[in-house]
């Protein structure tokens, strides 16, 4: 695999603040496109460090915010995790 691509495995806080940055920009400063009212449940799969997780639970208090990603090692410490192995 190429350093790119392997980037946000090796916890590179600055990679996954970028990419969260050039998503923002690319969704013209929008956490999500679908018109929401008062969600109560958001899934952010291959999460990363958690950063847009993080953002969305802040926006919306009262929804419950669940970030998976395979890299068991990111993420901030302040938060809970808990690992599952999903299949299929």
């Amino acid at each position: 695999m190429s350093q790119a691509q392997t980037a946000h495995q090796d916890g590179d806080e600055r990679y996954n603040e970028l990419v969260h940055k050039v998503f923002l920009v690319l969704n013209e400063g929008q956490l999500h496109r679908a018109p929401l009212v008062e969600p109560k449940v958001a899934l952010d799969l291959g999460c990363g460090s958690g950063i847009w997780a993080l953002e969305f639970a802040k926006a919306y208090p009262s929804c419950q915010v669940l970030g998976i990603d395979i890299n068991t090692g990111s993420g901030h410490q302040q938060q809970s995790y808990k690992l599952q192995v999903c299949t299929r």
